[in-house]
Protein backbone atom coordinates (compact mmCIF):
# COMPACT_ATOMS: atom_id res chain seq x y z
CA UNK A 1 0.00 0.00 0.00
CA UNK A 2 2.84 2.13 0.61
CA UNK A 3 3.91 2.06 -2.73
CA UNK A 4 0.89 3.01 -4.05
CA UNK A 5 0.66 5.53 -1.65
CA UNK A 6 3.61 7.05 -3.44
CA UNK A 7 1.86 7.24 -6.65
CA UNK A 8 -0.72 9.26 -5.21
CA UNK A 9 1.63 11.23 -2.78
CA UNK A 10 -0.41 14.56 -4.47
CA UNK A 11 -3.61 13.14 -2.43
CA UNK A 12 -1.97 12.93 1.38
CA UNK A 13 -4.24 10.28 3.22
CA UNK A 14 -4.08 8.76 6.25
CA UNK A 15 -3.49 5.16 6.78
CA UNK A 16 -7.54 4.77 7.78
CA UNK A 17 -8.75 6.27 5.09
CA UNK A 18 -5.84 4.33 2.58
CA UNK A 19 -7.24 1.36 4.43
CA UNK A 20 -10.89 2.75 3.10
CA UNK A 21 -9.57 3.39 -0.41
CA UNK A 22 -7.95 -0.02 -1.16
CA UNK A 23 -10.88 -1.77 -0.12
CA UNK A 24 -13.46 -0.21 -2.18
CA UNK A 25 -11.09 -0.25 -5.01
CA UNK A 26 -11.00 -4.07 -4.17
CA UNK A 27 -6.98 -4.28 -3.39
CA UNK A 28 -6.24 -6.26 -0.12
CA UNK A 29 -3.59 -4.19 1.10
Amino acid sequence: ALVRQSRLSVMPVSDAHWALITRMAGLDA
